[in-house]
């Protein structure tokens, strides 16, 4: 939790070579896999100069001369602007975040946000009965809003629900952003983990306060299979592998509250039959979430914007090229051919 604060609120340095860094601090590598950066979700690392390691070597008295010196440290002089020092506000930097979120996750982030800011603002910070999930006011009563702010809630405003929101932010995001070509299925696994979520907890009688808290295990879970086999950098102390942290924040949760973490393993478990479900192709968007996707235009080109992210219209232009390298070819062999001829005829003559 402090490292990701920590993360949150830092300036950023050297932005101009900034590392695109995937939750629980992983980096996309150029090979559209995961490896391990050191760092907290979110974090950029500042540019380091390639004579950085001459400088130490100088320092400790080995590998260059002291007349060099002075001209060293004038090329790092040289080397050096105002950009460097110059970072985004935080601000910026949320902002330019919003911005790349997608759709879905802007949606429920925004919505969680706006309501727990004004519950803030006009509730004194707490959060009203008719808002969390209750069956018979919902059967009853037609109050159909409960089953979907009841996944809203992640506690009063505050410190520990901003960091609660910006990690939920996180993962859904990359969670989003990994179903960038077919956007209807990541909605279908938000309503299949929401509704059995729902059903979850009415059957076993457990407090319906804590379904956001259920949902984050379950998008926790899912994302944890997609990248299992990568480590996972825990707040800067250990790496552990990605399939295990779900399992590391029902532990945690069960050594900070002293009891049994139910609600992380009913988030884990529904997690689990829905990668069992998908890995079995038996769970699929029906035709109308389909069409009605694809029938928003302006909607599916912020999906088409983030094949950059995983390289996919670099691979488009390379296989172009590529296609049209043996034409270039052919014409430079049937130049060769004519230059050959030429030099024949003047060679008779």
């Amino acid at each position: 939790v402090a490292s990701l604060w920590w993360c949150l609120a830092r300036p950023a340095v050297g932005l101009s070579s900034r590392r695109r860094v995937l939750p629980g601090g992983l980096r996309a590598t150029p090979q559209h896999g995961v490896s391990t950066t050191g760092g907290a979700p979110g974090c950029f690392f500042p540019r380091r100069h390639p004579r950085h390691r001459d400088v130490f070597a100088a320092l400790r008295g080995g590998a260059i001369d002291e007349d060099d010196d002075e001209a060293l440290f004038e090329e790092e002089e040289e080397a050096l602007s105002e950009a460097d020092f110059e970072g985004e506000t935080l601000k910026a930097r949320v902002l330019k975040s919003w911005r790349t979120t997608p759709p879905m996750t802007q949606a429920y982030v925004g919505a969680s946000l706006a309501l727990t800011t004004l519950v803030f603002l006009l509730g004194a910070n707490v959060w009203p009965d008719a808002l969390h999930f209750e069956l018979r006011p919902t059967l009853l009563r037609l109050q159909l809003w409960r089953p979907a702010t009841a996944f809203l809630y992640y506690g009063p405003f505050g410190v520990s629900y901003l960091l609660t929101i910006h990690f939920v932010w996180t993962y859904m995001g990359t969670l989003e952003k990994l179903a960038h070509q077919e956007p209807w299925e990541f909605a279908i696994m938000l309503g299949f983990g929401a509704a059995l979520l729902l059903a979850g907890v009415g059957i076993a009688g457990l407090n319906a306060k804590f379904l956001a808290h259920n949902l984050s295990c379950f998008l926790v879970y899912i994302w944890a299979r997609t990248y299992e086999g990568q480590e996972v950098n825990v707040m800067e102390f250990f790496n552990i592998k990605a399939e295990l942290l779900p399992w590391f924040f029902a532990a945690q949760t069960y050594l900070l509250e002293h009891e049994l973490p139910v609600h992380d393993l009913l988030g884990i478990a529904i997690g689990h039959l829905y990668v069992w479900m998908r890995q079995r192709d038996a769970l699929h968007a029906p035709g109308w979430l389909v069409d009605a996707f694809k029938s928003r235009p302006e909607l599916m080109a912020k999906y088409a914007a983030m094949a950059d992210e995983f390289g996919e219209k670099d691979d488009t232009d390379s296989m172009s090229a590529e296609s049209s390298t043996p034409d270039e070819d052919d014409d430079e062999e049937e130049d060769d051919d004519d230059e050959e001829s030429d030099e024949a005829e003047e060679d008779d003559d």
